[in-house]
This record gives C-alpha cells, structure tokens and sequence, in this order.
C-alpha cells in the first residue's frame, strides 16, 4: 500500500511539473510571437444596433481595452471611470465583490491582461439600462502564472448617467471549450 501512494504521489507531482512547464513554454513562444500592441477583435454581430446599443458596445470594447494597459496606475484610473459607483463583480468562482475590493484584490495578485478577445455580443437596452452578454478568451497572467486561453461568459449590467454609460455589475463564468 506505502509504495502504491508513493508512486501516487510521485505520478501527481510529475504531472503538475509537466503542465507548469507547459504552460510557461507556451507563455515565452506566444510572447515571442506577439512582441507588437494588441487590440481588441471587433466582434461579428447579428443585427443592426441602435445608437445607444452601439454606445454600450463601445464601452465594453473600451472596457477591455483598458483591461490590457500594463500601467497598473493607469489601468485603475480608467476603470474607475468606467465602473459605476456602485459596481459589483462575482466571478467564475461565485465570490462577490465591491469596486475597491475588486481593484485592491487584482493589484495584490499582480494581474496582467495581454489580450482580451470578445465576441458574440448581444446587447439589450431598457431605457438607460443595459445588458450585455458576450463571450470574452482572456491570455494573461495572475501573481506570475501565466493563463494562455481563459474562456468567460460576461454578463453586464450598465446605466447610463450623465450622458455616459457606465458598467454597474459584471458576472462571468467559465466557458466550456
């Protein structure tokens, strides 16, 4: 039994070393690869959007831009503005999360987004309320770890005030492949 659990053991460790070392080998050839600015992909959409839907469309774009800013400072700065004084965030995981929380809890893990991909954007509006629902693939890293192709249905919620639209609420989950 003792040489069954250590050989377990030794198999699990072996397969962590293997994909660590995969993901990072990964990390370094797309970095080599992609050594220029990224841009957000306009997404393909289905239908002719209305004045504010297309608005709304361009503050999630915006949003994911400022996603990808290597200033930390800056990064912040932007979705300040971009997030509404109330926002909130529940991530893939379920947790729940204020403005401040969100943005202190992402600087202490040192998240980098290198390229945000968004596609399959619905976008409804009610007024000066607006959902939107689309499809983001992430490649990044979090306290060093590189992620290459994290896959999230978002769903936001955002409200238009003083002229602008600004995003009350996101949530995500993880997509499938």
């Amino acid at each position: 039994m003792k040489r069954f659990l250590m050989a377990a053991t030794l198999f699990f460790i072996i397969l962590v070393l293997a994909i660590i070392f995969t993901s990072c080998n990964k990390s370094k050839q797309e970095a080599v690869a992609t050594n220029q600015e990224t841009q957000v992909q306009k997404p393909a959409l289905k239908k002719e959007l209305t004045k504010e839907e297309k608005e709304v469309l361009q503050t999630i774009l915006q949003h994911a831009l400022v996603m990808q800013m290597q200033n930390q400072t800056k990064r912040d700065q932007a979705r300040r503005s971009l997030y509404a004084q109330d926002y909130t965030y529940t991530g893939p995981d379920g947790r729940f999360f204020t403005k401040n929380e969100l943005l202190t809890r992402q600087k202490n893990n040192r998240l980098k987004v290198r390229t945000v991909e968004i596609k399959n954007v619905q976008v409804q509006t009610y007024g000066q309320t607006a959902v939107a629902n689309y499809q983001a693939k992430v490649v990044g890293s979090q306290r060093g770890l590189p992620y290459t192709s994290l896959k999230t249905s978002v769903t936001s919620v955002l409200v238009k005030q003083d002229g602008k639209w600004q995003i009350v609420t996101d949530h995500l989950t993880l997509a499938s492949s």
